[in-house]
C-alpha cells in the first residue's frame, strides 16, 4: 500500500501513462512487475523505455486508471458498465486475471438478448472459453435468440453459420 499511496502522491514516479488525454503518473517497476506488456516496454529496447511520458492510443483512459488501481492494490470490480472497456485493456497490457474476471462476468450476462454480441465481442478478443460459452447458449436458446434484434443485425454467412450447427435447439 505504501507504494500505491506515493502513486497517489505522485512521488518516485518515473513515467506517465497516458490514454485520451488523461495522466497517470505511476512507477516503471511495479506497473512492470505486475504486466509482461509494460516490463517489456520498459526494459527491452524500445523507445517508451526512455521516455517520460507514454501514450498508450488503444486503452481508453478509465480502463486505464481502473487497471493501474488494480496494479496498486490487487482489486478491481468487473461491472456491466465498464467490462466491454476493461476487458481489450486488461487483453492489451497482459493482465490475464482481470481479463479472465471480465469473461466471466460477461458470461455469467449471457441473455437471449445480447448472447450473439457477446460472442462477437469474445470472438474479436480471442477469449475462446467465452466465445465457447455464448455459442452453446445461442444454441440452447435459439427460439428465443432469433426474436432480438441482435439476431436481425447479423449477416447472411453468420446466419448460415448459425443454422448449421448441428447443437441447436
Amino acid at each position: 500500500m505504501v507504494m500505491n499511496e506515493l502513486r497517489r502522491q505522485g512521488v518516485l514516479c518515473d513515467v506517465t501513462l497516458v490514454a485520451e488525454g488523461v495522466r497517470f503518473p505511476v512507477h516503471k517497476l511495479v506497473v512492470a512487475s505486475c504486466s509482461p506488456y509494460f516490463r517489456a516496454m520498459f526494459n527491452g529496447a524500445m523507445s517508451e523505455s526512455h521516455q517520460d511520458v507514454v501514450s498508450l492510443e488503444a486503452v481508453q483512459a478509465n480502463a486505464l486508471k481502473q487497471l493501474v488501481d488494480y496494479i496498486y492494490t490487487g482489486e478491481i470490480e468487473v461491472t456491466e458498465e465498464n467490462a466491454q472497456n476493461l476487458l481489450p485493456a486488461a487483453n492489451l497490457l497482459s493482465l490475464s486475471w482481470v481479463r479472465d474476471s471480465c469473461c466471466r462476468f460477461l458470461q455469467s450476462q449471457l441473455h437471449p438478448s445480447n448472447c450473439l454480441g457477446i460472442r462477437s465481442f469474445a470472438d474479436i478478443h480471442s477469449c475462446s472459453d467465452l466465445l465457447l460459452a455464448s455459442t452453446n447458449y445461442t444454441e440452447e436458446n435459439f427460439p428465443e435468440v432469433v426474436k432480438g434484434d441482435e439476431f436481425l443485425n447479423l449477416t447472411r454467412e453468420e446466419v448460415c453459420y448459425l443454422i448449421s450447427s448441428d447443437q441447436l435447439s
